[in-house]
């Protein structure tokens, strides 16, 4: 089937703000939208990264058959303790954790949604206080004390739950710590699966020795947006090597600059996406510019977009592919921005949110990009540091 995520809300999660359970209350306030391609911005510390991981955290859940989402009294496979510790560490009372993904498959809308009650939660696992599944006019649903599981065996849930197990299987989750190049590795086994990327991109060089065109796509972007970086796959010893072809001599990529180790991952995954035919999947990488010049951020945008077949090839049909960027590049943000204006991309595959926190905890709003390129509303203060150190010089320069 053909499975479209649209949404995740929520609310209660680690920094953010929680709301005591009401009947009849409106859904969650923290609304993610899931386009094509979604930015998420915000100041250090406000939970940016924390929107994202919860997507993965949900859809990993659902990975193994038979055990139902994060429910412990109704018989399924309870959360480890480091995802119990994830959902409320940083929560600052003791508010429930609400959580609801909204999808559409072969044009039905369906959605998964459920409250976790932090008095529940004990040494080993996570207890929940009610959940709600629907697909089309089909509802289940159960509370706190029900010994029901839920219906994952009957349909039309088996088919929701394979949908989402298939697309959370193909997704990656790229976090801002990326693990440095090591100078050897060992080659791939061409006869197994491509592994995961990792959440630290540790896989890289195996995705790059796996596939010719990924690693001759891979080696053009670096070439042209980090010159002099032109670098080769080397078996020559029996051991794989990532080796930099210089004036003076092969230098093995390990002891390269610091930005080209850090964007290695980031570019293997893009150029993977904008390489493969398109697929129900949800990627998230956080930072992507990371060690990376001002200058290369608008190249990398578009990078961004081609992965997500919204580039400057004819734009692909929409088949469910989902791509997560949480960004402090304001340099991201105007490519886009301009791509849109320049009509090369529908605003309607682009999502932008912003994160805020203050001493209540964190909230999460969407911000609206028009045909245009213009936005609907823009926090005070964001990306005009630059304007300010501006007029601070023009001012100290006229009383000098």
């Amino acid at each position: 089937g053909m499975l479209l995520l649209n949404q995740l809300r929520f609310s209660g999660y680690r920094s953010f703000r929680g709301l005591l359970p009401m009947p009849g209350r409106d859904e969650p306030p923290n609304e993610l939208p899931l386009r094509r391609l979604t930015l998420i911005i915000g100041k250090n510390g406000a939970g940016k990264s924390q929107a994202a991981r919860l997507l993965h955290q949900v859809l990993g859940s659902l990975r193994e058959p038979g055990n139902p989402l994060f429910v412990s009294q109704v018989g399924g496979r309870v959360m480890a303790n480091e995802d119990k510790d994830n959902f409320f560490d940083l929560n600052p009372v003791a508010h429930p954790v609400e959580v609801s993904l909204k999808w559409q498959l072969d044009g039905v809308p369906g959605s998964l949604g459920f409250v976790i009650s932090k008095h529940q939660v004990t040494d080993d696992h996570l207890s929940v206080f009610s959940w709600r599944l629907a697909q089309g006019g089909d509802v289940a649903q159960g509370a706190e004390g029900q010994d029901e599981p839920l219906p994952w065996a009957a349909e039309p849930w088996a088919t929701v739950l394979a949908e989402l197990q298939r697309l959370g299987a193909r997704s990656e989750a790229l976090q801002g710590t990326r693990r440095r190049l090591t100078r050897t590795y060992r080659p791939p086994n061409t006869r197994t699966l491509r592994p995961p990327l990792g959440i630290d991109g540790e896989n890289a060089p195996d995705w790059l020795a796996r596939s010719p065109t990924l690693l001759d796509r891979t080696r053009e972007w670096m070439a042209e947006h980090l010159p002099p970086t032109n670098f080769d796959l080397d078996t020559s010893q029996g051991e794989l090597r990532l080796i930099e072809r210089l004036h003076g001599g092969p230098l093995n990529l390990a002891d390269a600059a610091e930005g080209v180790q850090h964007v290695l991952p980031v570019i293997t995954l893009l150029c993977a996406r904008a390489s493969e035919p398109p697929a129900q999947r949800v990627d998230s990488i956080e930072q992507p510019e990371l060690h990376l010049h001002d200058a290369m951020h608008g190249a990398l945008a578009d990078l961004l977009l081609d992965a997500v077949g919204l580039g400057a090839s004819a734009p692909v049909t929409d088949v469910g592919q989902r791509l997560l960027v949480e960004t402090h590049s304001e340099g991201v943000l105007l490519r886009v921005r301009r791509r849109i204006a320049e009509g090369k991309v529908n605003p309607d595959d682009v999502g932008l949110c912003y994160v805020d926190r203050d001493d209540r905890g964190s909230t999460l709003r969407p911000i609206k990009i028009d045909h245009k390129g213009d936005l609907s509303w823009w926090p005070y203060g964001v990306f005009l540091e630059r304007l300010e150190d501006a007029k601070a010089i023009a001012v100290a320069r006229r009383s000098r």
